[in-house]
């Protein structure tokens, strides 16, 4: 164990060159290759900005696109709920009127009336019935004919 203040705190420390102890790096770059990696760098930057560019327009235009289908589908479900309404209304005054047309049809005869007035009827047989014009004028007639018998 070193002891404080002894000679190896001043030894210079050897370097650590890696796990396997690579070659050491140049210090200088060639100005060269510098240059070709600022261009291609420059070159890739302007790939990602325009490929950003294209990804706005593209969200802008689907943004516009959302937004007037939007409108359009918020105006249509506006005027299917005023169909609906208005189908309502009439559903309602169609209930009303068959209500009305049912209570109307409960104030008529029924079928076994009918059938019973229609024995009367034909049991009568008012065909063979005279109006009063026609007895009238068979009264007048006999009249007419006694008051001939007489006077002959």
């Amino acid at each position: 164990m070193p002891l404080i203040g002894s000679d190896s705190q001043s030894q210079p420390k050897p370097e650590h060159k890696g796990l396997f102890g690579g070659k050491e790096k140049p210090k200088q770059l060639d100005s060269h290759k510098v240059d070709e990696q600022l261009i291609n760098m420059d070159n890739r930057l302007r790939v990602i900005e325009e490929r950003t560019s294209n990804l706005q327009r593209r969200y802008m235009v689907t943004e516009q696109n959302m937004l007037s289908s939007n409108k359009k589908f918020s105006s249509e479900f506006k005027t299917i709920n005023l169909d609906i309404n208005e189908i309502k209304k009439e559903i309602s005054q169609i209930r009303v009127k068959v209500l009305q047309i049912i209570e109307e049809l409960k104030k008529c005869a029924r079928k076994e009336e009918i059938t019973m007035i229609k024995r009367y009827v034909d049991m009568w047989e008012p065909i063979n019935f005279v109006t009063r014009k026609e007895v009238e004028k068979i009264i007048g007639e006999m009249l007419q004919e006694k008051l001939q018998e007489k006077k002959l």
